[in-house]
């Protein structure tokens, strides 16, 4: 079964960048993910990993999404007959639960690493960004201003490539390791990103990138002295071409536009909320239905935390960062460095709903416990080495 939902994951990523229906809906990918685990729950791999602290801690907070949600639907729709779909919100969190636990299953191999999945899984996410970087030159939706490719808006190609370039950061493979395609990834993210006009994302490809070249020590040998200057060499020329000219051109427009607009960022990204009725950071509004808030925003809250704050109170909020803190807290300073791009984003959208982002604290998980294992492994093969030398010196002895 292993081998089916491995293929199943494989296929998610390719696909995923291909959006066919309107946002909010399940995408095809989806749909995918959604038939493996069924068969994943029914076929019993979830009892593996349920007794993880991990996995106990995001139960607890999807749980609470859903009462709070379910309750909020039942104030609105049926006691005051105000149409509106906040039950459809759980599905979301509960759909990325179940990849979450899935991915961890398949990953693993009894407790350790699944090394052939995990290096199947990092060319799936090399191959995929790829195949948009050439989709994205080849001029496929191009148009004015920010491109889209097959996603329903620029932000989410943004956010979309942010996310493959962060998980492949967090795991370990021959191909992390290897210079050039690991700088080729790196390129083809930086195009993507700019492509998109994602000005949240741009500055976390940098530092993703610096933490790839940091944990994999690359040495400055002649062909990666070479590689590299004709690289930077590239790079004037490349800043003169009217792509880069015009994306450069729209983010400069975009800023300017918010700050002619009379209006404070936090009015445009829906904090106002927090001081029009604080009394939700306490019980939590729910999501969706938005019409109820008499804020200048009147779509969802951009902000990520802001979201968790306001629709789940003090208490989801806990939960929620709770449950991050299990996932990263093995390796503590070093996945919070890897998370601050993701966060970045966050803090001007709601990102955290995202399947990808679940996959990625799902990786970081993974890959630090199996860290802990390897270091307890060699420790006690030490240990037991120099037990037995002690013991051979001693018989030896006269």
């Amino acid at each position: 079964m292993k081998i089916f939902l491995r293929n199943i994951i494989l296929l998610y990523i390719f696909i995923s960048p291909f959006y066919l229906f309107p946002s909010g809906l399940p995408q095809i990918s989806d749909i995918l993910i959604a038939f493996g685990g069924i068969v994943f729950i029914l076929g019993g791999g979830a009892s593996v990993v349920t007794d993880l602290p991990v996995v106990k801690k995001m139960l607890y907070f999807v749980a609470l999404v859903t009462i709070i949600n379910l309750i909020a639907w039942f104030h609105y729709e049926v006691l005051n007959g105000l149409d509106n779909m906040m039950y459809f919100t759980p599905l979301f969190y509960i759909f990325n639960a179940l990849f979450f636990i899935m991915f961890i299953a398949v990953m693993k191999k009894e407790n350790h690493l699944n090394v052939r999945n995990i290096s199947l899984f990092s060319w799936a996410i090399l191959l995929t960004v790829s195949i948009q970087f050439f989709l994205a030159v080849s001029g496929v939706a191009s148009g004015g201003g920010r491109g889209t490719l097959f996603f329903n808006n620029p932000n989410q190609l943004g956010y979309f490539t942010l996310l493959m370039l962060s998980i492949y950061t967090v795991l370990p493979s021959r191909i992390r390791s290897n210079m050039f395609l690991s700088l080729w990834i790196i390129f083809a993210s930086s195009y993507l990103v700019l492509y998109s006009g994602s000005r949240a994302a741009l500055a976390g490809i940098l530092l993703l990138a610096i933490i790839i070249f940091y944990k994999e020590g690359f040495k400055l040998e002649l062909k990666s002295v070479l590689f590299m200057l004709i690289l930077i060499a590239s790079i004037p020329p490349l800043l003169q071409t009217s792509f880069v000219n015009e994306k450069v051109e729209s983010l400069v427009a975009r800023n300017e536009n918010t700050m002619n607009a009379n209006v404070t960022e936090a009015q445009i990204r829906g904090y106002d909320r927090f001081a029009l009725y604080p009394e939700y950071v306490f019980y939590g509004a729910g999501e969706g239905y938005n019409l109820r808030f008499k804020s200048f925003h009147q779509l969802e809250m951009h902000s990520g935390p802001g979201t968790i704050l306001f629709s789940y109170g003090i208490l989801g909020f806990i939960l929620f960062f709770s449950f991050l803190f299990e996932a990263i807290k093995r390796q503590f300073w070093y996945y919070s460095l890897v998370l601050i791009p993701a966060f970045i984003y966050n803090l001007t959208h709601q990102g955290f709903r995202e399947t990808l982002f679940w996959v990625l604290l799902a990786s970081i998980y993974l890959v630090s416990s199996a860290s802990k294992q390897i270091k307890f492994r060699r420790t006690f093969q030490r240990q037991d080495m120099v037990k037995h030398t002690n013991v051979n010196t001693s018989i030896s002895r006269p």
